[in-house]
């Protein structure tokens, strides 16, 4: 009897296995339908020009969440290009 028991258990298991791979399955394919009907080469958010003036562009990204970024993000190869070549210098 113990050994019906556990089978039946195992049984129980592997039916609440397969419903919970079932449901990742219609997950991971509901994902693929989205990013397939994504355009090629685009990003998921919007850039917009703000500034028209002047020959720099400013540009905003707005996430899908709505965030906006607008913080400046300074590139500092300059500043190690300045340091390297102090350095060669003394």
């Amino acid at each position: 009897m113990h050994r019906l028991e556990y089978m039946a258990k195992n049984d129980d298991v592997i039916q609440i296995h397969s419903a919970s791979i079932r449901a990742l399955e219609n997950q991971v394919g509901q994902i693929a339908n989205t990013l397939n009907s994504r355009p090629q080469g685009a990003f998921p958010s919007d850039t917009k020009n703000l500034k028209t003036q002047g020959k720099e562009q400013c540009k905003t990204i707005t996430l899908r969440s709505g965030t906006q970024l607008d913080e400046v993000v300074q590139d500092g190869t300059k500043e190690d290009d300045k340091s390297s070549h102090n350095q060669e210098m003394i």
